[in-house]
């Protein structure tokens, strides 16, 4: 993928479509030998993912084979699901768990942690994302709950939707931020 270019792909076949959006950014020329692959897709409620509120299974295992297809296979879906919902049963309604299984891929439930932090993502005041040197990730940003905060055991159910707010500002941000660095070329 030439440099600060977006791409957009139209059509009906999610695998697909994100298997071509994988090659056109070259991904594979961003992985390298023992790399652990941590996959966490918006899996928010027990909801089927034809309903729109999840990560479709069909991009999860898109993504799952293109990683395959080029020799990573220490990969592990990772999510917690949102308040008063259960992971666990998220992952099946969603058929994630049959999708691990079938594609010999790793589930991790985040909630079964007693700390836990919103995402845990390193960002800078651009919301770029940082490695665990605190270097920039080239052409990554992070928003919303993605980073940042730690809760304890569960999200704060009095202030649900506290997240909102923050989520639409932060993308906000992030977008301008690489829209401008896109402008000038950088």
């Amino acid at each position: 993928m030439e440099k600060n270019k977006i791409a957009v792909v139209y059509g009906q076949d999610m695998h697909a479509m994100v298997q071509q959006l994988m090659e056109y950014a070259d991904i594979a020329s961003q992985l390298r030998d023992g790399m652990k692959i941590g996959i966490k897709p918006n899996l928010v409620v027990a909801k089927r993912p034809d309903s729109g509120a999840t990560t479709h299974t069909e991009l999860l295992e898109g993504v799952i084979d293109y990683l395959q297809a080029h020799g990573k296979f220490d990969i592990t879906i990772m999510e917690g699901s949102w308040v008063g919902d259960s992971t666990q049963r998220a992952f099946r309604v969603c058929g994630y768990d049959r999708l691990a299984e079938k594609k010999g891929v790793k589930l991790l439930d985040l909630k079964h942690d007693t700390f836990h932090t919103h995402g845990g993502i390193r960002v800078n005041e651009y919301f770029q994302a940082l490695d665990n040197q605190y270097r920039q990730v080239k052409n990554l940003y992070v928003a919303g709950v993605d980073f940042g905060g730690v809760d304890a055991d569960e999200y704060n159910v009095e202030m649900s939707g506290h997240g909102f707010g923050f989520a639409l500002n932060s993308g906000r941000m992030a977008g301008e931020h690489a829209a401008a660095s896109i402008l000038s070329g950088k």
